[in-house]
């Protein structure tokens, strides 16, 4: 099957989710991702308990997928939405 990023976009999109990521885990990779919704939550001017939800999700997603992730893969999909 052939993926369709339109698709996927409009998928995503319907889903209200804000960020989607796949790659490796790293210290970096959850600064940078974070650093992103905080700018993307202070353009669309969110409020306090909105931004402490999301970055409640954020770290929950992060320690889940390092605590059950196998020694032999170095990506998994993270995603987080409404």
């Amino acid at each position: 099957m052939e993926f369709n990023l339109h698709q996927f976009h409009e998928g995503i999109k319907k889903d209200s989710i804000i960020f989607c990521y796949s790659g490796p885990i790293s210290q970096a990779t959850v600064e940078g991702i974070g650093k992103t919704l905080k700018l993307n939550m202070e353009i669309e001017e969110a409020d306090f308990g909105t931004s402490q939800s999301v970055f409640s999700i954020l770290l929950s997603k992060c320690k889940t997928y390092l605590i059950i992730q196998p020694k032999n893969c170095n990506s998994k999909v993270l995603t987080t939405g409404n």
